[in-house]
């Protein structure tokens, strides 16, 4: 989660050759089916979008992906919106989407994810990386799409002083 959807898309070229060249040897076609999940669906889409001509990808299933973002990514940036926001409010959105983030994750992960990094930027449901993978005019040679939804009902909130502020979201394929 802490690297660049692109750069972390680029290292597909090698393994879906490989994966090509198994197909053909074995009597297949050459092309390879693709299952991508959550983050992965969306660094399989920018593996075709990089390579129009040449993906060799005949299918793509994304599960549970964001496709048009992660929308409790963007509440920390809410208060931006309202430019006299106390520091305090600001502070505890902040901290309420990287515990929130860190739930998400659960225990696997090893280090807390940088809210700052450019994949955690990418999945904004704001980014212009989102805008221009989801540009419909940029495809060209395409294979199969197919999306499976997964959704998570969530409830945040915090506490300041006497004033609480609760949210009841789903964080499916926003």
């Amino acid at each position: 989660y802490q690297g660049d959807i692109v750069k972390i898309s680029a290292n597909m070229k090698n393994d879906v050759a490989e994966l090509s060249a198994k197909s053909l040897y074995n009597g297949g076609d050459g092309k390879v089916d693709l299952v991508g999940y959550s983050l992965g669906g969306l660094i399989a889409r920018e593996y075709i979008h990089e390579n129009p001509a040449d993906h060799k990808i005949r299918k793509l299933i994304t599960v549970a992906t964001p496709h048009l973002g992660v929308f409790i990514l963007w509440l920390d940036k809410v208060a931006d919106i309202f430019p006299n926001t106390p520091v305090l409010i600001r502070t505890q959105l902040h901290q309420m989407v990287n515990e929130f983030v860190w739930k998400i994750l659960g225990s696997e992960h090893q280090q807390s994810p940088d809210l700052n990094s450019d994949a955690v930027q990418e999945v904004r449901p704001d980014s212009s990386y989102l805008a221009e993978l989801n540009n419909l005019t940029m495809i060209v040679h395409h294979p199969s799409y197919y999306t499976l939804y997964g959704d998570i009902a969530a409830s945040i909130g915090f506490q300041v002083f006497i004033y609480k502020l609760s949210y009841k979201m789903s964080l499916g394929d926003l």
